[in-house]
This record gives C-alpha cells, sequence and structure tokens, in this order.
C-alpha cells in the first residue's frame, strides 16, 4: 500500500491528509496520518506493519521469518535502526511496529491531541 497525495485504487495508493505543508521537513506529520489510516482500517488484520520510504529494500521472506520466532506476547514492539542523537528510529530503511505498538502509538497520540484541544478552549 502507498500513501500520496493523490487516490489510485488499482495501485494501492491512498490520498492521505495530514496536518501542515507537503514536504519532506514534514515527515512527522504524514506518518502520524500514516499510522492512524494504519489503525483504523487494518489494525486487527495483521500482526506486523512495516512503514518505508519508496526507496527502501526489504527481503520480506527474511522479515517473516525473524517475525515468526518471536513470543506472541501481546507487548508493543518496534524493529528499526535507532538515532541515539536524534532519539528515533530511523525512517529511511524502515521500521516494524506489531500491532500493540501500532494501537499504542495511535491511542496516546489522539489522547494527547483531545487534551490539547481540551486546553486550548
Amino acid at each position: 500500500m502507498a500513501f500520496s497525495n493523490e487516490t489510485i485504487p488499482e495501485l494501492g495508493i491512498v490520498d492521505l491528509h495530514h496536518t501542515g505543508e507537503e514536504s519532506y521537513w514534514n515527515m512527522w506529520q504524514k506518518t502520524r496520518s500514516i499510522w492512524k489510516y494504519i489503525y483504523d482500517h487494518f489494525l486487527e488484520d495483521y500482526d506486523y506493519f512495516h512503514l518505508g520510504g519508496d526507496d527502501m529494500y526489504l527481503l520480506v521472506e527474511n522479515m517473516r521469518r525473524y517475525l515468526k520466532q518471536l513470543p506472541n506476547d501481546q507487548k508493543p514492539r518496534h524493529f528499526g535502526q535507532w538515532l541515539p542523537s536524534n532519539n528515533m528510529i530511523s525512517g529511511g530503511p524502515g521500521y516494524t511496529l506489531n500491532m500493540q505498538a501500532v494501537k499504542s502509538f495511535v491511542e496516546k497520540a489522539r489522547s494527547e491531541e483531545h487534551t490539547s484541544e481540551l486546553q486550548s478552549h
């Protein structure tokens, strides 16, 4: 599935709106919108979700083999290259979240948005 500023169903491309301008420097808002979309439409359909750019390369069978050997203990899990200097996971090569991590991330973000809205009124 791909996200863009245009929907093309036959290619699996979804127009996904986000806060702010359409630019590389606004990637955080795009990422938040992607995870909300996944939460709203696919959360219960898959155990793991991988987010990466259009220039990444992923050996899906290797990833599947690795993930299958992990315990199914319902803990939030994320996999990716950690960038300690930025205190975040690198988005370039992509990263993987399990269902529980997506749920935790989106529900916390929605809770914080709601709290911000209440405080601004």
